[in-house]
């Protein structure tokens, strides 16, 4: 059960990661037209992949202690 608290904690902080990116990707599109400057965009564009890099994480963990333990039952 303490699988599923983590994975669901990873889950929500990636769906709140990549919404707050994907919003500042959509303003940052509005606010390019009005100046050169795109730290806004790779900012955001940043922000989204970290979180969906902690997902995969976060899913490998979980998927990895699932099997160790169901390998240690088996063995048992």
């Amino acid at each position: 059960m303490e699988q599923y608290k983590l994975l669901n904690f990873v889950r929500i902080f990636a769906m709140i990661g990549c919404t707050i990116g994907g919003i500042i990707f959509i303003i940052s599109l509005f606010e390019t037209g009005y100046n050169d400057n795109h730290l806004l965009t790779f900012a955001a564009i940043a922000i989204v992949f970290n979180s969906m890099l902690v997902f995969g994480v976060g899913l490998f963990f979980t998927i990895t202690e699932e099997l160790i333990t169901k390998t240690r039952r088996v063995k048992s």
